[in-house]
């Protein structure tokens, strides 16, 4: 009768470390197949970058930066496209790149940033450093070769 009891609790200790182990293992298998299926986020559209407004878009805390100025109705907007959402996404992903962010005039408004910076053509690019605009490009030409040019230098 003893060696029955003790051959039931080793059986039973069998049954739960098996059982941990195979939930164990099912967690780990599903946080793997989750972290594989998960797509990175990406950046698909003006909306999708990180929008600063008039008080908070010389604030940021990288040394380095840069504003996208832009509002749905201006022509611009659509020919530089491409280009900025491409430097976006590889911003977000490579640490060499300044980040951007985004200054939509269609919510937060032109205001103060008219007057404070001069501007008066949208869409523009401000880059920061230092926590100051150290350039304003304000043609769509110069900020898409701005931009490719900082991606051609890989």
């Amino acid at each position: 009768m003893a060696n029955s009891k003790k051959l039931n609790i080793k059986m039973d200790t069998t049954k739960l470390i098996f059982t941990i182990s195979y939930v164990v293992v099912t967690l780990v298998a599903l946080i793997f197949v989750c972290v594989l299926c998960a797509k990175p986020f990406k950046i698909d559209s003006y909306d999708d970058l990180k929008q600063v407004d008039y008080k908070t878009y010389n604030t940021q805390d990288a040394e380095e930066y840069y504003v996208f100025i832009y509002g749905d109705s201006r022509k611009g907007n659509d020919w530089c496209k491409d280009v900025v959402i491409q430097y976006a996404n590889k911003a977000r992903t490579l640490s060499n790149y300044a980040p951007i962010y985004g200054y939509d005039l269609e919510k937060a408004g032109l205001g103060k940033l008219e007057t404070e910076l001069s501007l008066s053509n949208v869409p523009a690019l401000l880059h920061f450093k230092s926590g100051s605009v150290n350039k304003t490009y304000t043609k769509w030409s110069d900020i898409m070769n701005t931009l490719s040019d900082i991606m051609n230098k890989e």
